[in-house]
């Protein structure tokens, strides 16, 4: 799918549909934010809402990185929903998972590969499906991700 903008604009194509778990296509420059929602522009890490020409701040709270999720998934032109883990995904959907670490307002992102498989990249590093404990990821709620805590799953869908 292309995306047409001029000026500011967006002219290829930059967020499509995860084809599975892929670790080899990604550099190890990129971020989880970048990972999650498949942004294959550049490999520059970008935080949540930087696409959407908000500041970077040193602490977030979990509201600010919902509300910029929004923003950048508009700018994107993908389709943003909340949902749960039950939720199958139809054509050209995927689900992500945001997890937040209160004591620094960091933020981490999984997404889901297969059905009931999930990956995730810590900047530095190759892509992985398995948490801190090596364990394959199913459930990413139960997943061993040091402090972070999960908050919420969410659909993601190209047009």
């Amino acid at each position: 799918m292309k995306q047409e903008r001029t000026g500011g604009s967006m002219t290829e194509k930059i967020i499509s549909m995860p084809t599975g778990f892929n670790p080899s296509e990604w550099l190890r420059k990129t971020n989880c934010y970048m990972y999650a929602i498949n942004y294959q522009k550049d490999n520059k890490p970008r935080d949540v809402g930087e696409l959407s020409d908000n500041l970077i701040k040193d602490y977030y709270t979990i509201d600010e990185i919902k509300e910029r999720l929004f923003e950048d998934m508009k700018v994107l032109n993908v389709e943003i929903k909340k949902a749960t883990y039950e939720d199958e995904c139809l054509e050209n959907e995927w689900k992500i998972a945001l997890f937040y670490r209160e004591v620094d307002g960091d933020f981490h992102f999984l997404r889901e590969d297969y059905h009931n498989r999930w990956s995730h990249k810590t900047k530095g590093r190759k892509p992985s499906n398995k948490d801190y404990s090596n364990a394959t990821i199913i459930d990413p709620r139960w997943a061993n991700l040091m402090e972070y805590e999960f908050v919420e799953f969410y659909k993601l869908k190209c047009h």
